[in-house]
């Protein structure tokens, strides 16, 4: 599946580079504040990290390919209960992803609205999980600044249960099935000076 992921993204950004049309290369720049679904598990803060190309079809529309790193997963206050006595430690739950995103990017003014499926290869991480890629959807809101520099808030949603809860076996907590990423993105994007020329 990993091969299947890398073929897809090298082809997707050998065909964007080769497009004679106008585009936008920049870079993605954030916090990541994420979770797992059906837990009772802490938000856990980290980052991403990434690049793109916008590729704008019209003046209100755009398709956005993305590569970013980001780094996932929850707090987990764990609750052992033994012999009468409940026994709690902290545990942090880190996922890192090498995550593809085609962005639909509706432009207002200085404001835009974006959404699009996400495929995530996982890189690393600190407990065993049951998959070791993920696909979601991701949707946002943007505020463009004149010098090109965007404020933006996102939303991701993974599709499949990623959390391995063998793990948590004896455990007092709230962990249910389906265990998918949610993680909200805070964070800036800046646009270079578009490329290209359109037919």
């Amino acid at each position: 599946m990993k091969k299947v992921f890398v073929l897809m993204l090298l082809c997707l950004f050998t065909s964007v580079l080769s497009a004679q049309i106008s585009a936008k290369p920049g870079l993605r720049v954030g916090a990541n504040f994420s979770n797992f679904s059906h837990t009772d598990f802490d938000y856990r803060t980290d980052f991403y990290v990434g690049g793109f190309v916008a590729l704008q079809l019209t003046d209100f529309y755009a398709i956005q390919p993305e590569i970013n790193y980001s780094r996932q997963g929850a707090v987990a206050d764990l609750r052992y209960y033994d012999n009468g006595t409940i026994t709690s430690f902290e545990k942090d739950i880190e996922i890192e992803y090498l995550s593809m995103i085609f962005i639909n990017r509706f432009s207002f003014y200085n404001v835009n609205m974006h959404m699009g499926p996400t495929f995530d290869i996982e890189l690393n991480s600190s407990l065993p999980t049951n998959i070791d890629f993920d696909m979601g959807v991701t949707m946002g809101i943007g505020y463009t600044l004149p010098m090109g520099l965007t404020i933006e808030a996102r939303w991701k949603r993974g599709l499949f249960d990623v959390l391995e809860t063998d793990d948590y076996n004896g455990t007092i907590n709230s962990i249910g099935d389906n265990n998918a990423n949610n993680v909200f993105q805070l964070g800036l994007a800046y646009s270079f000076k578009a490329k290209g020329t359109s037919k």
